[in-house]
């Protein structure tokens, strides 16, 4: 008779959510995963398989709920200024909590050279932000609240490698309150002038 799991699966993919988020893949072993996750090496494979496994759950989760709060800010109510200024608060939350920078673009980074699922899931996550901070632009411009005549698509490109390129600085250590401060004037030169 098989014994119940001493444990939350939920709990536990956020905990290795954490730990790839903190030491990459490359730096997470499987001890590192036993010892964060609290359960044992039995259980660890079990429950989720292998490491790439458990790794490609992870950055599932972590697309659906931190990359995705960027997409969602900038698809909720208000001027195109306002929504943008909104998805630059959610950047900003996230640089401020959990490890520095961002799983996403640390596993572009460390595996989407050398792995053709985790290119798949980074280019996806990639382009519906890319999609967002466009729609977004072409409502500011014609809603008034950002400048006249920007291109969308040139403009969301830019968006998209501001806000990943902060989360890299991000992981070297650069001051959160200097990369706030450039989300912020990310949006300000966007923003026609009083």
């Amino acid at each position: 008779m098989a014994r119940p799991k001493q444990f939350d699966p939920d709990v536990a993919l956020d905990r290795a959510m954490h730990t790839f988020w903190t030491h990459g893949y490359a730096g997470t072993t499987p001890q590192r995963l036993v010892d964060d996750l609290g359960i044992g090496r039995g259980s660890l494979y079990g429950t989720f398989g292998s490491k790439d496994e458990l790794f490609a759950r992870a950055l599932d989760r972590y697309r659906a709920s931190s990359s995705q709060a960027v997409v969602d800010a900038l698809a909720g109510a208000g001027t195109g200024a306002e929504r943008l200024r909104a998805a630059m608060a959610a950047v900003a939350h996230a640089l401020a909590s959990g490890p520095p920078g961002c799983l996403l673009t640390t596993t572009a980074v460390e595996l989407a050279p050398s792995d053709e699922r985790v290119a798949t899931a980074v280019a996806e996550t990639l382009e519906s932000q890319r999609a967002a901070f466009e729609q977004v632009v072409a409502d500011g411009v014609h809603d008034g609240s950002l400048v006249p005549g920007l291109d969308p698509l040139t403009t969301a490109t830019w968006l998209l490698a501001t806000t990943n390129g902060l989360q890299v600085l991000a992981r070297t250590g650069t001051d959160a309150d200097r990369l706030v401060a450039v989300l912020t004037h990310a949006v300000d030169v966007l923003s026609p002038a009083a």
